[in-house]
This record gives C-alpha cells, structure tokens and sequence, in this order.
C-alpha cells in the first residue's frame, strides 16, 4: 500500500478533521502555549500536534512537538491523555519512516484499551489506529502481524458501522496478498470489500479499489474483468481527482496495456504515473511507477531506457528504506537481465535476492526482540510507578495514625512498638511479593523473547525452503533447458562435447542437492501428514544415506492434537540430537522413541557410541546444543541425559502436551 493512510488517516477520526492552513496551525499553537491550566494546555497542545500530524509536510515539526508532549504527561494518571498523545506519536513516526517506533506507541496505546476508563471518542479512534499499525508491520515485512492487526481492526470497526475505514483496511489487505503474488486472494480480498463502499468511502477509495482491481485481473490474464474495473476507476476519479487517485488510475491503465502488449502507451502512461507520483509526495509511489515504465521499455526492445528506469527504482528504493518493494525490483531486475543475455548479472542479481531473505529475516526478528522488550519495560514502569504511589499513600496513612494516637494516648510505647513491628512485616511481605513478581515478570519476558525469535526462525525456513525448490530450483531447472537447447544448435569437438554433457550432469546434481536441502529445512510430511509421519521419514532417510543405522519406534501417536509450532519443535529436537550423534559420536546404531502417554510426550534418542562426560554440557560453547535447549524451554520439557565414556548416550525428554 502506497501513503493512502499516512495522508488521509487522521480524516475518519472523530470528525473527520481536515488538513488546517498553516496560519490556523500557528493559531493553534499561540493557544496552547498562552493557556494556564494545566489540563486545558495539554488538550491543546494535543490539537496542535494532530494539526501538524494531518498537514503532513511538517513531520519534523510535528515529532519535536511529540516529545515536549512526553515531557508534560511524564508521571501522569490520566489514560486519555496518554491514549491520544502515543497515538499521534505512531502516526507521525510512520510519516517519518520510523515504523518500529511507530510500532511500539500504538501497542502502548492498545494497552491502554484494554485497561479501560477512556472516553467513546478515544474508544472509536483506536481501530483507526490499528490501520495505521497493520501499514507499519507490512512496512517492516511482517506480513503475518500486519494480517492479523487488519482483521482485528475489521472485527471492531464493523461493529462501529464505519464503512469508510472498513474498506480501506480491506483495500490494504488486498495489497498484502499483491506483495506475496497472490493475485487471486488479492482480488476477492478487494471484492470482499466492495459492499462497504458508501459515498463517502467511495470519496477516497474507489479510484483506488477499482485500479487494484484491474490490475490484479489483468496480471490474471482476464481481460474483460480488467477493462471493466478500469472503466469504473475512470468514472470514479472524474468525481474525486487527485493526484493520489490519478497515480492510481494511471498504474492500472498502463498494466492494462501491457497485457495488450501496447508497449508504446504503456510507456506514455506509466510516465504519468511518475508526474503523479510526485505531485503526491509518494516516494513509494513514484518507485513502483519507475518499476513499471522499466518494464514497458525493455518489452518494447529499449534496453537501455528499461534499465536506467529499472536501477532509478532500486535507488529510491534504498535511499528511502522502502523495504516491503526491495524483492519486488530486484525480481524485475533479474528477469531484464536474463531477457538481454546479460547472464553474469542475472546470477548476481539472483544471489542478491536470495540474501535478503536471510537479511530480511535477521531484521524482523530483531524488530520482534525491541518490540517486545519495549512493551515489557513500559509494563514494568508502569507497574513500579503504580507501586510508589501506594506506598506513598501507605507511608501517609501510617503517618496520620502514628499523630492520632500520640495526640490521643500521649505516647504509649507498646502500642506504637506494636504498629512499628506490623509495619515492618509488611513491608518484608511486600517486598518479597514484589521480587517475586519481578523474577516472573523476567522469566516470561526471557519466553516471549524466545517464541519470537523460534517462530522467526521456523517461518524463514519455511520462507527460504519454498524460495529454493520453487524459486532457484525452477531458475536452475530453466538454465538446464536453455544450456540443452543451446548443445543442439552448436557445433563442439568431441572434448567440449564431455566438457558440456559433465557441466549439465554437475547441474543437475545441483538441483537435486537443493532440493534435498529445501526438504530438510522444512519437511513436507510434517506439514501435510503430522509429527510421527516426519519423524519416520527422516530416520528412513538416515538409514538410506548409510550413514547410520536409525531404528524409530512410536505408540499412541494416532491422535496425537498438538499444534504446528509444538510439531515444528519436537521435531527440530530430535533432529538436532541425531545430528549430533552422527557428527561426535561415532556410533553405529541409533533409536529414537517417541511414546504418547496421557497427557505426556516421552521422547527418547539413544545411541551406541563413544559417550562424553555430561558435565561438560554446561559449558558448552556449540551453537547445537544451545538451539536444542531454547526449545526444550520453550515446551517446558525436562530432560534426563545419561552417557559415559564408552557406553554410549541416551537423552530422555518429558513434556506435557
């Protein structure tokens, strides 16, 4: 999704609040700052800070006018405020391009939902919010939360009726499927969004719901449904032109003629795209149109001005940190280059692509990690502020019946003994309560950092197994083709004949090692037939190897009901422990057991080899046993390790399912 929301957002919060002139803003500003009363001057600050927020141009402004903000509510009780003012913090960190900051002050704020005691208008603008905070998770390429806060902010707003914003987070999530290639969920995404379109949803969003629409059928190849919706766009944007709309409109008239393979006009119009895209202050925008003109002009055979409009967009692209189109044009620039010939910069741009899996992966767990310890700490202070005040208040309470019985008793000493040794008490309980809290408060801390950073990882093997069977897998399987055609039609001696027919036998070599390496990274039988299925099929293909010999024995796994993630770990586990028996231990015979009893999951890998001190463990440097016992944590397993030197390893593991 382009910048449609960081515009528009602040419109369809309470009543719909048009972008002010500056001179109402400067207005605003000498109001607040000449009022008196305290709580009235924070009102008004507020309503200065959403005044630059929905001017945009001003974002520097606005974010310095946010942190005086912080400092006046610092210590404060009143959730309102606090609601309202961490709310336009996320709204102008996304203007600023500061999505994980973004990220973190609308969290807060949905915090302070749950927590209650706010006004009805604070309580109808928070699904809006949510808007913005689905945009910024799809900015970071956090695909999954950015989904999930979209339905979240459907469920509350079409209980409000605001059909306005319900299309446009129906609009947004179309655009997620747009990213993932999944043109037909984008499509009954947007369709599923059509009803909600009243007039003044139609107002903002039908130019852009209509030319996203014409553009997912046309990349479909069904042409009619395409000019249809491109019609519509065109009548839609008579009645609301601006250069948001005719940017859009501009997109989809120029996808329609490159499927008529109308070159020549693609390219005009695609053009006008970029003067759109600009005149709406889209840096977003104007990339994407670069990416499409780059294509028009190398489908009409000019390979230079295709690869000049392509590279442009990769600088935009990385000068402005729009992270969620980086594939989108390195997938573009890969195929321009196979498409001139330019092999050696296809390879390089393809290894390019398949890199920034890992470093996009590396980058949102990261952003996982700050999330949630942002969140925790915010939670803790909080907490720590909530327990000075009543002790505070405790402390003044004791004060004021310490006064009364001097003044009425005239000091006697046993009772005030007695008061001073029950105060005492307490505040030993207390504090033993509150170190208690704390040590929980740490340890779920230390899971919710661990989950993220597991779930991260089985997602990007998932993410980089689908890339290597599906995408280096088909790019190597095309480069075999191609190099087979060409052996028919060139004329090689004998010895460049061997050459060429060892260079296709090492290809296909390649091809099969990658895809048995796709299938480690994530099996397939796990997925589609469950746990006991894959545990059978990677011990079958141990045995196969004739690396080792792997006997697998399971009971009561029939309806075994646990969830994928649960799955995904156990299976990680005992992965993990063969590997390690096949890489230290020197064994030629291993079983691995895996026996549902009750509410148990008994697991056991023995083997016959060399043993090793298990004290050792403690110690342990190795990246393999430290992944092993994240998991083992994060089920809550216990675990029995029994080995000595000689007489082989047995590891037992109990976790409750």
């Amino acid at each position: 999704m382009k910048k449609t929301v960081a515009v528009i957002l602040l419109l369809f919060i309470g009543n719909r609040v048009m972008t002010q002139p500056v001179s109402e803003k400067d207005s605003l500003k000498q109001v607040y700052l000449a009022e008196k009363n305290d709580s009235i001057k924070i009102w008004k600050h507020l309503d200065y800070v959403q005044a630059l927020i929905s001017g945009y141009e001003q974002t520097a402004q606005s974010l310095t006018e946010i942190e005086l903000l912080k400092k006046e509510l610092a210590g404060s009780q009143n959730n309102e405020f606090k609601f309202w003012a961490l709310m336009y913090e996320g709204f102008a960190t996304y203007q600023n391009a500061q999505y994980l900051n973004s990220i973190i002050a609308i969290e807060k704020m949905n915090r302070l939902v749950s927590a209650g005691s706010l006004s009805q208008k604070a309580i109808r603008a928070a699904p809006v919010a949510l808007i913005s905070l689905g945009l910024d998770y799809s900015k970071l390429n956090d695909l999954e939360n950015a989904q999930l806060t979209y339905q979240k902010a459907l469920n509350l707003l079409k209980e409000m009726h605001d059909s306005a914003n319900v299309l446009l987070t129906y609009v947004n999530m179309g655009y997620l499927f747009m990213k993932g290639q999944d043109l037909n969920s984008a499509i009954k995404t947007f369709e599923t969004g059509m009803p909600w379109m009243d007039k003044e949803a139609a107002q903002y969003f039908a130019v852009p719901l209509y030319s996203s629409l014409s553009v997912a059928h046309a990349k479909t190849g069904n042409d009619k449904a395409a000019a249809d919706y491109l019609k519509k766009a065109a009548a839609a944007k008579e009645i609301a032109s601006t250069a948001m709309a005719e940017n859009f409109y501009a997109q989809a008239k120029g996808e329609n003629e490159m499927q008529q393979k109308n070159y020549a006009a693609a390219i005009g119009t695609f053009s006008k795209a970029v003067e759109f895209g600009r005149r709406w202050g889209d840096t977003a925008a104007v990339a994407e149109s670069y990416e499409s003109l780059g294509r028009a002009y190398w489908k009409q055979g000019n390979y230079q001005l295709g690869l000049q409009s392509l590279l442009y967009c990769r600088s935009l692209i990385a000068s402005n940190n729009i992270a969620d189109q980086e594939k989108i044009i390195l997938k573009s620039l890969f195929e321009f280059y196979h498409a001139a010939g330019q092999y050696k910069n296809a390879a390089s741009t393809a290894d390019t692509l398949f890199m920034l899996g890992d470093s996009l992966s590396a980058v949102q767990n990261n952003n996982r990690r700050i999330i949630v310890n942002a969140l925790f700490e915010s939670e803790q202070n909080a907490k720590q502020i909530s327990s000075l005040q009543q002790q505070n208040e405790l402390s003044k309470l004791q004060l004021k019946q310490k006064n009364t019985v001097n003044y009425i008793l005239g000091g006697t000493a046993l009772a005030l003994l007695l008061i001073s040794l029950l105060g005492f008490a307490n505040h030993r309980q207390k504090k033993k309560l509150q170190q208690q809290r704390i040590a929980e408060l740490e340890k779920e801390k230390q899971l919710l950092a661990t989950e993220a950073v597991l779930k991260g990882q089985e997602e990007e093997r998932s993410r980089l197994a689908k890339d290597l069977h599906d995408g280096l897998g088909g790019m190597l399987s095309g480069i075999k083709y191609s190099f087979s055609n060409i052996k028919d039609n060139l004329l090689m001696t004998p010895d460049n004949q061997q050459g060429f027919e060892r260079g296709l036998d090492m290809l296909d070599a390649s091809i099969s090692e990658l895809r048995r390496v796709a299938h480690s990274m994530m099996p397939e039988a796990l997925a589609k037939y469950g746990l006991n299925a894959a545990l059978k099929d990677f011990c079958t293909g141990i045995n196969s190897s004739g690396v080792i010999k792997v006997v697998y024995q399971s009971y009561g796994l029939e309806d075994l009901k646990t969830d994928q993630a649960i799955n995904i770990t156990i299976y990680r586990i005992i992965q993990e422990l063969l590997n390690n028996t096949i890489k230290h231990a020197a064994a030629s015979k291993a079983v691995v057991q895996v026996n549902k009893e009750d509410d148990k999951l008994l697991v056991t890998v023995e083997d016959d080899g060399k043993g090793f001190d298990t004290t050792l463990l403690a110690a342990a440097t190795g990246i393999g046993w430290s992944n092993i016992q994240k998991r083992l944590d994060y089920l809550k397993a216990s675990v029995d390790i029994q080995s000595s030197a000689g007489k082989g390893t047995s590891v037992n593991i109990e976790i409750e399912i």
